[in-house]
């Protein structure tokens, strides 16, 4: 099983559809637990955005920025099996992905990596994974499938 794999056939996100974290922050969290905003956020981005990586996938999707600002716990994605991301910011040089045994009961490290900047990737979410050694805020922009019937916030 591939936990994480480079994607070279996604182009680099061009500077001036990235936003700053300020304007980032100032959109809506559509990760609805405000008590977890300091750890985890996804926020909306433009349309822009939006509308140039649709026309590299052949399904619609949906894109988001993640701002992660602490190690963020072993967790599982609900209702999706692999995603792409975009890191702009790494939030340190020592920042590793980690994909794990169990989510409960975590002891056996199946795979980890260090994702660099400025590359797609994929990633395996729906096996247990967390991210540690955060120094400052993570960036990045996410890529996931849209689901049937899915209202965005």
């Amino acid at each position: 099983m591939k936990y994480y794999e480079q994607v070279e056939y996604l182009p680099q996100v061009p500077d001036y559809l990235i936003d700053d974290l300020d304007v980032i922050r100032s959109r809506k969290n559509a990760f609805d637990y405000p008590q977890y905003e300091h750890v985890y956020a996804s926020y909306v981005t433009s349309q822009q955005l939006h509308d140039f990586l649709q026309e590299h996938f052949n399904y619609p999707i949906i894109v988001r920025y993640q701002v992660i600002g602490e190690k963020l716990p072993v967790h599982v994605d609900i209702g999706v099996t692999e995603k792409y991301n975009y890191i702009i910011d790494s939030g340190g040089s020592s920042v590793i992905t980690r994909w794990w045994d169990s989510k409960e009961n975590p002891t056996v490290i199946l795979s980890q990596t260090h994702t660099p900047e400025r590359i797609w990737h994929k990633l395996c979410v729906n096996i247990p994974h967390d991210i540690t050694e955060v120094e400052s805020p993570r960036i990045s922009i996410q890529v996931k499938e849209e689901p049937v019937g899915h209202i965005a916030p």
